[in-house]
């Protein structure tokens, strides 16, 4: 029983350093991505990288001036 627990701590230790090795391989990609990234729920914005802020004038955020420029240009996304 006691080896069983021990195996059983050992894999999730494991498991946690690749899920914890992989959530930084993503981060990295995306904070040092050239591109403007954002993560919109509900027409709320939650998260947005570093480039993104290459969008925010006229005393704007990124996302509201994003917004205005494409209501501008007439692109029709619809904010779910």
């Amino acid at each position: 029983m006691s080896n069983t627990i021990i195996n059983q701590k050992l894999n999730l230790e494991k498991t946690n350093i690749t899920i914890n090795d992989q959530l930084k391989f993503i981060n990295n990609i995306i904070e040092n991505s050239p591109y403007g990234i954002f993560v919109l729920n509900n027409n709320e914005l939650i998260f947005q990288n570093t480039a993104s802020k290459i969008f925010s004038q006229d005393n704007l955020s990124s996302f509201e001036n994003l917004k205005k420029l494409i209501n501008k240009k007439s692109i029709k996304i619809i904010w779910k």
